[in-house]
């Protein structure tokens, strides 16, 4: 910031002593400015020594008598998934031992990772953490809107038990939702995942189903989450059932 009570100067048109600068206010403030060495500069007339390539600091700071805007007009929300709340959640959800864990606090989340993000930002950037929470697909500590049962037609020809075959589904299940294949406010479509599992039990089973345990057929082959959630199965061996057939009466169709 130039204090134009000051000093006022024009463009500098190259390194010649004698060029011309468009003019000054203060020739004393100036003069104390650039100093006395090597160059001198004719202004109006009248010459003054002062010094050339100058290497100089640039801070952009306002006079006592202005004052700055200090709104924030640029809000970043940055979305923070902990590996202590995950690995605290996964095992809560495995184990069932105690109270289900809650995710940090935004101010948490300032605390912990601010520090590393403040130098960097821009003045009028404000940054806001949400701390990620997990949404439960199925199983008994799913939503009751959310809990289902999966329904699997066994092959003619497969030589596997029943509960290996419960066994491999409930693996297929827990590696398509495995963290890295799932973002924040990611859609969950039940066609992905019945893909998933027909590719790894084929030929061993010829249908896998979805049924809903407390709506009708097919309403859940689309769950959408909100911009700070991130899937997560509850499902176990119990919500898995092998069946004979896709009848009406197994897919709760009507009822």
């Amino acid at each position: 910031y130039v204090d134009p009570s000051i000093v006022l100067l024009g463009f500098y048109t190259g390194p010649t002593p004698g060029n011309l600068i468009s003019s000054t206010i203060n020739p004393e403030s100036f003069t104390n400015i650039v100093g006395g060495e090597t160059n001198t500069v004719t202004i109006n007339g009248s010459s003054y020594v002062g010094r050339n390539n100058l290497k100089f600091h640039y801070e952009h700071n306002p006079s006592n008598n202005m004052r700055v805007d200090p709104a924030k007009s640029n809000i970043i929300d940055i979305y923070v998934l902990t590996s202590d709340y995950d690995s605290k959640f996964r095992n809560w959800l495995l184990t069932n031992n105690g109270s289900k864990p809650l995710p940090p606090t935004t101010q948490a989340l300032e605390n912990s990772y601010g520090s590393n993000l403040e130098p960097i930002k821009a003045m009028s950037d404000q940054i806001i953490f949400q701390p990620a929470t997990y949404k439960i697909l199925f199983g008994n500590y799913a939503s009751p809107a959310l809990q289902a049962t999966f329904k699997v037609v066994k092959s003619d020809t497969s030589t596997l038990s029943d509960n290996s075959i419960r066994s491999q589904i409930l693996t297929g299940i827990n590696q398509f939702f495995t963290l890295d294949n799932w973002d924040f406010g990611q859609h969950f479509y039940f066609s992905e995942l019945s893909t998933y599992i027909m590719n790894l039990l084929t030929p061993n089973i010829t249908n896998f189903l979805l049924v809903p345990v407390s709506s009708g057929f097919g309403n859940l082959y689309e769950v959408a989450c909100q911009s700070n959630e991130i899937f997560i199965s509850g499902a176990t061996a119990e919500n898995i059932q092998v069946i004979p057939a896709a009848t009406a009466s197994q897919l709760k169709i009507g009822t």
